[in-house]
């Protein structure tokens, strides 16, 4: 009676872990929103999650329908998995709109990247980051491009994954 446990559980180990894994392949988003002050952080416990994860590279064009805090006040910052020269962009305008600004993530290495401050960088450029030893684990390098907006960081309303312009710099 042992074996046959032993081997069913390998055989679930065997066909969920790979299943696992290829999502950390393909790439992983997630979306922290924070609120804006301090004394909001109680109040909207159990109303306003601040998570999402997208672990498909499916694009959205519309967040409103993806998260459920998306009309929650807050900022939002990001974390992406996968392997190297995975690219994410998300835009405040719906439907990958650009006229209200976006932000364009490429991953430079395997490790995660954590991106606390969404507006930050500087305007209409690329900028490289380098590895960083966060206080829990260490975060990978990044290239950056910010096409800023007022309050960008409160007003994310799409995503796309990949290379969505032609050339070298989006316009």
């Amino acid at each position: 009676m042992s074996f046959h446990r032993f081997f069913f559980v390998l055989i679930l180990l065997a066909t969920f872990v790979p299943i696992a894994e290829a999502g950390k392949e393909n790439g992983e988003l997630n979306l922290y929103k924070d609120p804006i002050l301090e004394f909001e952080s109680a109040r909207q416990i159990g109303l306003c999650p601040g998570l999402r994860n997208w672990g498909d590279e499916r694009d959205s064009p519309d967040l409103r329908n993806d998260m459920r805090n998306w009309h929650c006040q807050g900022r939002y910052s990001l974390a992406i998995e996968g392997s190297k020269g995975k690219m994410v962009t998300l835009f405040a305008g719906f439907n990958y709109g650009k006229e209200r600004g976006y932000l364009i993530v490429r991953k430079l290495d395997d490790k995660k990247v954590w991106v606390p401050d969404l507006m930050i960088f500087p305007a209409n450029q690329w900028v490289s980051l380098p590895p960083e030893d966060g206080h829990i684990e260490e975060y990978g390098s990044f290239e950056i491009f910010f096409s800023p907006s007022p309050n960008f960081d409160q007003k994310v309303s799409s995503l796309k994954w990949g290379r969505w312009w032609k050339g070298e710099i989006p316009n």
